[in-house]
């Protein structure tokens, strides 16, 4: 029972963590040609910023999850995604959305080498297939879900600014669920070897 109520609560975070994620990748280029008046070669290099630094923090990433634990490194990753948002709120500056997009990226892959993993480890070796389909329907999902959701935010709200508030409200509902999950950390060395 404690396994399973971990499993719903790790895949509704799962779903409000893509649903900030995705809105981010699918809407940022026109929120650089509106709000900052960016051609789309340069939101292009922007996003690819972006993309490189995820790239670069895969390896350090595991090794933190499996250090500190993955529930900790998503919530750490959630939380550095929301501060870098909430400090180009505050500033509006330029050279701050440069700024996000290295946190953003580095933050994105704390959460996204950590999520699959831990998943996985809910529901043990004998039902990794079951528990992969799980991840992806929850992921999947939101990715269904948000581009419909935040189209409507940015009906509402008039500007694609509202895309860095609407993302850090979608990662505190992510945290929220996540802090509810109690399974899904990797075994001690020790126990493996045993």
């Amino acid at each position: 029972k404690g396994e399973r109520v971990s499993l719903i609560f790790m895949l509704a975070g799962l779903f409000f963590l893509f649903c900030g994620t995705n809105a981010i990748t699918t809407f940022f280029a026109l929120f650089a040609a509106e709000i900052l008046g960016k051609t789309t070669a340069e939101a292009t290099i922007m996003t690819t910023l972006f993309a490189v630094c995820s790239a670069i923090a895969a390896i350090p990433a595991g090794y933190m999850g499996k250090k500190i634990g993955r529930k900790k490194t998503i919530i750490i990753g959630l939380i550095a995604f929301m501060a870098a948002f909430v400090l180009y709120l505050a500033t509006r500056s330029d050279i701050i959305v440069w700024v996000v997009l290295v946190i953003g990226g580095f933050a994105n892959m704390l959460i996204t080498v950590n999520t699959l993993p831990l998943v996985l480890e809910i529901g043990g070796n004998d039902r990794v297939g079951t528990f992969t389909g799980y991840y992806y329907t929850a992921t999947f999902s939101a990715q269904i879900a948000s581009p419909i959701v935040y189209g409507a935010v940015r009906m509402l709200s008039g500007t694609y600014l509202s895309l860095f508030v609407y993302s850090p409200i979608m990662f505190v509902l992510s945290i929220l669920c996540i802090l509810f999950v109690k399974h899904g950390e990797a075994l001690p060395e020790a126990v493996v070897k045993a």
